[in-house]
């Protein structure tokens, strides 16, 4: 029905915002993290993502928010 169809859409939309709020407020977070830790460590923002076991391909965008 046009309505079942409507409802899996809808909410297939707010997961997926929930699930991009979400990635934001772990992202912030997250560099956050790696702002304190290169204060109070004296390590670079590198060294620290590799500390945290961040994935490579996720360590340049964790750069360019520092």
């Amino acid at each position: 029905m046009m309505c079942d169809a409507l409802r899996d859409f809808m909410k297939e939309e707010i997961d997926k915002g929930i699930a991009e709020e979400l990635q934001k407020v772990i992202d912030t977070e997250r560099v956050s993290m790696i702002k304190n830790l290169m204060g109070t460590l004296g390590l670079t923002a590198k060294e620290i993502m590799d500390a945290m076991s961040i994935p490579a391909a996720e360590q340049e965008r964790y750069a360019q928010s520092l």
